[in-house]
């Protein structure tokens, strides 16, 4: 039974006074999603939740202002793994099959059909015909093999699409229009990893042309075509004129209705907000929690709850700095900090608790693992004490004469969370120093493993991708807890060639009992994206795996 201890309870009122904003916007890392193999199958997960799909026709013309949370790295998708960059690139670039919103099957994109061998090993895609890219290079089977070979190369140093082709042996080019790809093994997520922007096929002109500035001058067939990008301010797409090969389900074909998007990156979650309300900016992301029900009751605005599957919201705690290498420790984490409370101060209880490494939502969720760690504070207190973490005379523990003191790195968007972090566990004598940092440092600190706690979500259709943060391949990336473990490492493997579903399942539940029982993450809630939109955007709805907009249906008012 939980134990709740009244010392450890946080108001919101004492939170926004020790200095939270009141509220946290949520940037996940994002994971391109991933499904049972059959080439038309819908994952057998509970569906997503999306806005409404669009209906009518739009009125072409005009330009919006997208504020997200953060600047993207790059818009290579061979070379970054972020999701600001994920919302930007669905506009530039095409993948080969889509994922229908609605009923989850996958649909023709640049590969008008394909079949697949009984074996799962050799998949042939028959490629449409009259599509160009962006700067005038024709797409054929040849970029298909120009792209695909360019991921899995270590030269490139692929941070998640080439995870999504690790399976992936060769392209052979059957002629202009048919590409046949071959796997070393089974991939079950193989469809829907082609279904994600992370495959999507870039101009093999262009990135020849720009080399290591690609990412900087991305040049897709989708619907935008990239105009600019003004470092810290903005990054700007116009329409593609020439677009005539969208999805069967979008609500109209020809080029998007929007002349320009202007993305814009606003870490800072008072400034994104005060654009939004103004009106300087049409699309919000990451609403402040604190704000939501309120600008939602104000009627002014077409307020969105796009929850993701994929992994919750998570505290990687680092595994290879002390005192985390301590199992007693991390234990006392996971007793020792109230995620309930933490929700309800840092997020305004708009989120339902998570206690596992795989949300409740997503495809082989299990069970097993959920309460493991009760909330249990003078459980929490005995796991440091066997640690020899002992009350110092200030009320911070103490061990061989140094304090038990630890890092907690996030953006700055994030630091509500981590401000609450802080008070939580301060009846613990755990002292949490709040860093919150830009995107670009923040990552390369978890990278690097120069913190204690890091936290991120990951947003996927498929638990497979787990692999993204605990497998030991990723050690460097992120790998934020610092994992090296065969055994974990074989069971993330083997789950993403099994082509049994029950077999499958039961490796992802040895995979997320081995995490769970190691402590090497605290989930903290399930994860969604909250949006704000104009009365005056029509025909807004979001992506599979909830958080990405599709904006080529959008129409202004």
């Amino acid at each position: 039974m939980s134990k709740r201890s009244s010392p450890n309870l946080i108001t919101r009122r004492r939170f926004i006074k020790i200095g939270g904003t009141g509220a946290v916007a949520v940037l996940a890392v994002a994971c391109a999603p991933a499904a049972p193999a059959a080439p038309t199958a819908a994952p057998a997960a509970p569906k997503p939740t999306t806005a409404p799909a669009a209906s009518g026709a739009g009125k072409p013309g005009g330009q919006i202002r997208y504020a997200m949370n953060n600047e993207p790295d790059s818009l290579d998708p061979a070379k970054t793994a972020q999701a600001s960059a994920f919302n930007v690139m669905m506009n530039l670039y095409d993948t080969l099959i889509w994922q229908d919103p609605v009923d989850l099957k996958y649909k023709s994109g640049l590969a008008e059909s394909w079949e697949s061998t009984p074996d799962g090993l050799t998949h042939t895609f028959k490629l449409r015909k009259g599509v160009k890219f962006h700067d005038g290079t024709p797409f054929n089977a040849e970029a298909v093999k120009a792209n695909f070979d360019r991921i899995v190369d270590p030269a490139t140093k692929s941070p998640q699409a080439a995870s999504k082709l690790a399976a992936y042996q060769s392209t052979t080019v059957v002629d202009e229009f048919t590409a046949k790809i071959t796997l070393k093994t089974q991939f079950a997520a193989f469809y829907d990893a082609l279904s994600q922007t992370w495959l999507a096929i870039a101009s093999p002109t262009a990135q020849k042309k720009f080399g290591d500035d690609y990412g900087r001058n991305p040049v897709g067939t989708g619907p935008m075509m990239f105009k600019e990008w003004v470092a810290k301010d903005r990054i700007v797409v116009v329409k593609n004129p020439d677009y005539n090969w969208g999805p069967p389900f979008w609500n109209h074909t020809g080029p998007a209705y929007l002349d320009q998007i202007t993305f814009v990156g606003i870490s800072e979650n008072g400034a994104r907000l005060t654009a939004f309300e103004s009106g300087e900016i049409q699309v919000m992301e990451t609403v402040p929690e604190g704000d939501f029900d309120r600008l939602k009751k104000s009627g002014k605005y077409q307020m969105v709850v796009a929850r993701t599957p994929g992994s919750p919201m998570t505290i990687f705690m680092n595994t290879e700095k002390a005192p985390f290498n301590d199992i007693n420790v991390r234990k006392a984490i996971m007793h020792g900090l109230n995620r309930t409370e933490l929700i309800n101060a840092a997020f305004f209880g708009l989120y339902s608790p998570a206690d596992t490494p795989i949300a409740d939502n997503t495809l082989y969720h299990s069970k097993k693992a959920v309460g493991m760690y009760p909330y249990d504070m003078e459980k929490a207190k005995k796991y440091l004490e066997d640690a020899g973490w002992k009350p110092g005379p200030d009320g911070v523990r103490v061990k061989n004469g140094e304090k038990l003191v630890v890092d907690f790195v996030d953006l700055t968007t994030y630091e509500p969370k981590v401000v609450a972090t802080q008070a939580l566990l301060k009846p613990l004598g755990i002292t949490v120093n709040v860093k919150a940092l830009d995107q670009a440092t923040r990552v390369a600190m978890g990278h690097k493993g120069e913190g204690h706690m890091f936290s991120t979500a990951l947003l996927d259709s498929d638990p497979g991708a787990i692999q993204l943060v605990y497998h030991s391949r990723n050690l460097g990336g992120f790998d934020w807890s610092r994992i090296k473990d065969a055994e974990l490492d074989k069971y993330l493997d083997d789950q993403a060639k099994e082509p049994d579903t029950t077999k499958r399942a039961a490796l992802l539940e040895q995979a997320v009992m081995k995490i769970m029982e190691n402590a090497w993450s605290f989930p903290i809630y399930n994860f969604a994206r909250l949006f704000g939109v104009s009365p005056k955007v029509k025909n807004f709805r979001t992506h599979p795996i909830g958080s990405y907009p599709y904006l080529y249906e959008v129409s202004l008012e």
